[in-house]
């Protein structure tokens, strides 16, 4: 046997979701693509498990093939899994909108075999809140992304997108949990735009946003010297 690589989970979480993304990550620095990947030894923990759910349409095709004819009996439409990307956090939430869509073929699936596991209701719940969570992001994602996007728009948009996550409401503590990471990225992130003064010079000279969504009232002065 040899061992290409050994990780520690340093946030002590051996979560299937940990578990999955130091997977990929590693397989990414030895440049080894998922579908080269032929099995996977694990124990039976159920973490472990969970893991390899994420990526069981993707590792057979038989599975795929019984998933279609599950969405066929049910007059669905015919729509794969999507697999989440570690370098794409949108990934994320096209995977768990696209599972949301196959609820019915994948509790079916479930309740037919023992391959993956039923998500509880409480889970299923748990899945619509995040996608309603992760929305704005995907939103926001694609019209910064945008060929015509000007960069006037990046400190308002991100503004926006603050404001909307500040409002949701949450009562679930995972929820409330989630809303607290990405706003602890989006500080690590773009905090710092503000003060970039290309940015903000863009956003002052824009008519359709001049000083209104500035945080830091010193941002206008420092804007004000350069124009």
């Amino acid at each position: 046997m040899i061992v290409l690589k050994a990780e520690v989970l340093n946030d002590g979480r051996h979560t299937g979701e940990n578990i999955s993304a130091k997977l990929e990550t590693m397989l990414s620095s030895w440049g080894i693509p998922k579908e080269k990947v032929l099995c996977i030894v694990r124990d039976g923990g159920t973490n472990m498990k969970k893991e390899e759910e994420t990526t069981h349409f993707h590792h057979s095709n038989v599975a795929q093939d019984e998933l279609v004819n599950l969405q066929e009996k049910l007059n669905q439409p015919k729509l794969k899994i999507i697999q989440e990307c570690v370098t794409r956090w949108n990934s994320t939430f096209y995977m768990l909108e696209r599972i949301l869509k196959n609820k019915d073929s994948l509790c079916l699936y479930a309740s037919t075999s023992n391959k993956i596991s039923q998500l509880t209701s409480e889970e299923w719940i748990l899945v619509e809140k995040l996608i309603t969570l992760l929305q704005p992001f995907e939103e926001i994602t694609r019209e910064l992304s945008a060929s015509n996007v000007s960069i006037s728009s990046v400190i308002p948009l991100l503004a926006t997108l603050e404001k909307v996550i500040d409002e949701y409401n949450a009562s679930d503590e995972c929820i409330r949990n989630t809303i607290l990471v990405l706003k602890q990225e989006m500080r690590h992130r773009f905090s710092h735009l503000e003060n970039d003064i290309l940015f903000a010079t863009a956003t002052f000279i824009d008519p359709r946003y001049k000083t209104k969504l500035f945080k830091n009232p010193s941002t206008k002065d420092q804007v004000m010297k350069n124009v």
